[in-house]
């Protein structure tokens, strides 16, 4: 997605999710609690059964520091200059974020990385596909790599369920990956199976790029049969990322020696993707592996047919292979 488009996704994001709901909760919650007291009042007069009313809303509204001991012109006008500073805070973040932006349009990389973590310590959780820019443009060294990663992984304990955080593992699990156990990633996992989180909600592809990074190659094909799972027909990219799956399936089955069901899944991408590259190089390694070398050199020869221009590198996987 354009930056442009992205930027205007979050100042969306920031006024339906935080404000507007922020400001109907406490509106109604400050609006019920008062027409029940005035209802006891009529109905009873300052007795104990006000009094339960009164200790129930301040219950309900105690997060929003109203206080319904003082007159009610009183906690209105509090309560709207509770909301005003809420809208004020809303407005700054969409504000940030266009800076952090710009930042990193100037290139000027420490500003936005300071931004940036400004946002995300308020928890604007939105702001992580912004990090993954400083990530790509390898703004993110020395110390500030630990204090990236462990801000996100305290984030993504807290809210389980953000896909924002779910399609920022891999970033984040790259800047370092030596400094991330193949524990911690399993406490990942779990995570990702526990209550509350919707399974469309988890990058899965990524969390089996990350297993396989780690060398925990079964594990990885657990997620990427999940990703394949969760993939549905109707997203635009279906076919395209459909074979993606089926290729870092294949990929993870050669690194276990399991050659005939790598070759089976790399057949499936290409019937995805028939001119993929990254496909073809797949099963034609797995064939090579499994010291098919006559169906490799015919497999290898119906695919120059119709692309020549692969038979150079196509020729360089036999050979590498051939070597061994």
């Amino acid at each position: 997605m354009d930056i442009k488009l992205q930027i205007q996704e979050l100042e969306q994001n920031v006024w339906d999710e935080r404000f507007f709901p922020l400001l109907k909760n406490k509106i109604n919650c400050l609006e019920s609690a008062i027409e029940k007291i005035i209802e006891y009042e009529k109905k009873h007069g300052k007795n104990e059964r006000l009094e339960e009313v009164l200790s129930i809303a301040n219950q309900k509204l105690l997060k929003y520091k109203i206080d319904f001991k003082k007159p009610f012109e009183i906690q209105l006008q509090e309560n709207k200059v509770a909301l005003e500073k809420e809208y004020d805070e809303a407005r700054k973040d969409i504000i940030r974020t266009r800076m952090m932006n710009n930042y990193i349009s100037m290139k000027d990389f420490d500003r936005a990385y300071a931004v940036g973590m400004e946002l995300l310590s308020w928890c604007h959780l939105d702001v992580w596909w912004l990090m993954n820019v400083l990530i790509e443009q390898k703004a993110i060294v020395g110390n500030k790599i630990k204090e990236v990663q462990d801000l996100y992984f305290e984030h993504l304990t807290k809210f389980k369920d953000n896909s924002y955080l779910w399609n920022s593992l891999m970033e984040v699990f790259m800047l370092a990956p030596e400094q991330i156990s193949i524990g911690y990633v399993d406490e990942i996992f779990q995570m990702s199976h526990s209550d509350g989180v919707k399974k469309a909600n988890v990058n899965w592809n990524d969390m089996g790029r990350v297993y396989f990074e780690k060398r925990a190659f079964t594990k990885a094909i657990d997620s990427y049969l999940e990703a394949v799972e969760q993939l549905r027909p109707s997203n635009k990219n279906y076919s395209k990322h459909l074979a993606i799956y089926y290729g870092n399936i294949s990929e993870a089955y050669t690194q276990l020696n399991e050659f005939d069901t790598a070759i089976a899944y790399a057949n499936k991408g290409i019937e995805m993707e028939f001119d993929n590259k990254t496909l073809i190089e797949l099963k034609l390694t797995a064939l090579c592996k499994n010291l098919q070398s006559d169906m490799a050199k015919e497999f290898k020869d119906e695919i120059c047919k119709d692309f020549p221009h692969m038979r150079e590198r196509l020729e360089e996987v036999i050979k590498e292979h051939k070597d061994r």
